[in-house]
């Protein structure tokens, strides 16, 4: 085996792109009107601690799910599931980024930040060896790893963390997840995770209509206290998020939908328009009007 090949093992097992869910740090921006360098790059510090840590959780994760991923149609071809990347070295992976992990806290030097960043291995713990299998709970403490990426970004800009926004973070995490749960169902039954003989279409259906429902609650109130009533972004936001429940549950061939929700977004131009401009949209009734 070449490096090359050992390099591209080493990122795909540590998952370094979805490192990108990290930047939901850079949230807590929004509620102030100014951000100097020191705060950027504290942010940033947090930002691949949080990343690297949702990587250690990842590689045990791995792990200890190898023989149960060899059965599933995608996950086969994981570096610790096909038998490309040992156990052994899994865990030496690990403890290096450990190891960085302590010195980015270290750098840091925030203990609210820190607890943060130990909550979010407790609670990874708890759902990987635990609340996985166990309907409704798995998608109530996805919701709330999201919420805590969030949290972390105001506690390091030294902020009250607002209830409304963690709230429509972890129900709009949950109703993404939900969408990926319907979407795995669909396509592989419940081979690709074994709480899927636990759901039914209906109940997804169920759950999907209610945190729906409460995201766009909560997304409201969160931005009415960063900038007043701003209809424009709800109006944006709530299209983003209907659009994505339309496409899934009317689309004729499912099984070419990704059951990654970032790479279906970017596979499909309109939903990635509607999330642009609503993106666009907010910063714009953020820092412009």
């Amino acid at each position: 085996m070449n490096n090359a090949i050992n390099i591209g093992d080493i990122l795909n097992e540590i998952r370094a792109r979805r490192w990108i869910k990290s930047i939901l740090i850079f949230l807590p921006v929004l509620w102030v009107s100014h951000v100097v360098s020191f705060q950027v790059y504290q942010l940033f510090i947090g930002f691949c601690a949080l990343s690297l840590t949702s990587s250690i959780v990842y590689i045990f994760n791995d792990i200890k799910d190898r023989e149960l991923d060899r059965k599933h149609p995608k996950k086969k071809f994981r570096p610790i599931a096909s038998g490309r990347m040992s156990v052994q070295m899994g865990v030496a992976i690990a403890f290096v980024l450990a190891i960085a992990v302590a010195g980015l806290l270290l750098v840091l030097n925030i203990p609210q930040f820190t607890l943060v960043v130990i909550a979010m291995l407790v609670l990874n713990t708890l759902y990987t060896n635990f609340a996985k299998n166990i309907p409704y709970i798995e998608l109530i403490i996805l919701g709330s790893l999201y919420a805590l990426r969030v949290a972390a970004g105001f506690l390091i800009l030294g902020m009250t963390i607002p209830v409304f926004a963690m709230l429509f973070i972890v129900f709009t995490t949950m109703f993404m997840k939900a969408l990926q749960r319907y979407i795995e169902m669909k396509k592989y039954g419940d081979v690709a995770r074994k709480v899927l003989a636990h759901y039914s279409e209906s109940a997804i259906r169920r759950v999907l209509v209610i945190v729906l429902m409460l995201g766009v609650i909560f997304y409201h109130l969160t931005v009415s206290f960063i900038t007043g009533p701003v209809l424009l972004t709800d109006i944006f936001v709530i299209s983003v998020l209907f659009y994505l429940d339309d496409l899934v549950y009317s689309a004729k061939n499912i099984e070419k939908l990704s059951d990654n929700l970032v790479e279906l977004v970017l596979s499909n131009r309109l939903l990635l328009t509607l999330v642009l401009i609503a993106v666009a949209s907010l910063l714009i009734m953020r820092y412009w009007v």
